[in-house]
């Protein structure tokens, strides 16, 4: 007899329990996820749902559909039926903060993250509230935990403690963790901040082993792209090397293959039809290989695409030589090597007389004079399109041994 009696006791309480879990989840797997009319009609079935009272008060702050008071009462209650829930803690931490309660809001906000220590989430959350809260050190130390730890979250941690220090070296040495490095340095230039980023390639290349890849070659357009070629040439000496003799063109007889970037030769194929650009092993006046430029002689080509760009001194005088062969070369407008100030071209331009026809080796040469504000020469092969009605070029030329020879201050 006491034994079917506790079965039935059993029955009972765990029909209870059932019947409670219904009672107090269905308004949450019901509601808890839709629209706030949803919500409201969730709550009024469980007025006592955490999660819900939660869920409500967010949404009446965030959307500023209620007084502060009834939104503090939401979250009040979300907290009388659920102590342990971080989320709410922060809300209020964040009412009381717009109230002008400092007090409330930091006792809120500790609690929060004495119950989530490890959320990235809230801890992103916490920093911000931190801030507004004037506690600058415990921020900075989510910031650097956010930043560290998501990868997601990186640019918009940046973004803020920029917005908030303007200091990158105070940046770099307490919110930028070593995990973080690379992603830092891909922020600071695509925010186009040149200077910034120097100290950064300091601290990247102290910890790691830097090669000649894709992203050291991005990296040196950038800096010379943001006048910054200066110090781009002295990375570009350490990683890559330096200029062998006097001249400071680079790879100036073609006998390594061009890395398309940097300091180095640039070879684009934008708006060139019908030209083949390559280097050339058969033809040379210096070391074994030199770059052929052929033309199909079925275009009136604009060329310029091969080229490089060289650091100088301003006010200084230099000499640029090349040599320069031509088989079959037509049109008036041949082939000529042209030089100006990068990026200004309207400082100094100068160009060498156009070759046509055939010639053997020929040197050409031309006296330059960098005025004030020329840091930088851009060195390349040219062709100018014809307005002739005999326009369309055909034809071969090679460029061999070009050189820059610094010839002292004008």
């Amino acid at each position: 007899m006491h034994k079917k009696k506790g079965v039935l006791v059993l029955l009972a309480l765990s029909l209870f329990l059932i019947v409670e879990s219904v009672r107090l989840q269905l308004p949450v797997a019901m509601f808890g996820n839709g629209d706030l009319e949803s919500m409201e009609i969730g709550i009024s079935m469980a007025p006592d749902n955490a999660d819900l009272n939660f869920r409500i008060g967010r949404t009446y702050h965030n959307l500023m559909l209620e007084e502060e008071n009834k939104i503090t009462s939401l979250f009040a209650n979300s907290l009388q039926n659920n102590p342990l829930l971080p989320s709410s803690w922060l809300e209020l931490s964040e009412i009381f903060v717009d109230t002008g309660e400092s007090d409330k809001s930091l006792m809120a906000l500790n609690r929060a993250q004495e119950l989530a220590p490890l959320s990235i989430a809230r801890l992103w959350q916490g920093s911000i509230l931190a801030l507004r809260l004037g506690e600058e050190n415990r921020a900075y130390n989510n910031f650097r935990i956010v930043a560290t730890a998501d990868p997601g979250l990186r640019t918009t941690v940046f973004d803020t403690i920029w917005l908030v220090t303007n200091d990158n070296d105070f940046i770099l040495n307490n919110i930028v963790a070593e995990e973080a490095l690379l992603s830092y340095m891909d922020y600071l230039v695509a925010t186009k901040r040149a200077d910034a980023s120097l100290a950064v390639w300091d601290k990247i290349e102290s910890i790691n082993e830097i090669g000649v890849n894709k992203d050291f070659l991005n990296y040196m357009n950038f800096l010379i792209d943001n006048q910054k070629s200066r110090q781009a040439r002295a990375i570009w000496s350490k990683i890559v090397g330096r200029n062998e003799g006097e001249s400071l063109v680079w790879n100036g007889g073609f006998e390594q293959k061009p890395l398309n970037a940097g300091f180095d030769w640039r070879i684009t194929t934008d708006n060139n039809p019908g030209v083949f650009m390559d280097r050339d092993s058969e033809k040379s006046v210096e070391g074994e290989l030199s770059f052929k430029v052929e033309f199909d002689g079925k275009n009136n080509n604009e060329f310029y695409h091969l080229s490089q760009i060289v650091p100088v001194e301003s006010n200084t005088e230099y000499l640029f030589t090349a040599k320069v062969k031509t088989e079959n070369i037509t049109t008036q407008n041949g082939i000529s090597m042209e030089t100006h100030c990068y990026p200004d071209w309207k400082l100094m331009s100068k160009s060498t007389k156009p070759l046509t026809g055939t010639n053997d080796w020929t040197n050409v040469s031309m006296r330059l004079e960098t005025p004030e504000s020329c840091n930088d020469l851009l060195i390349r092969v040219r062709r100018f399109k014809s307005g002739n009605f005999d326009k369309f070029i055909s034809g071969t030329a090679w460029v061999d041994d070009v050189r820059i020879i610094d010839l002292g201050n004008s």
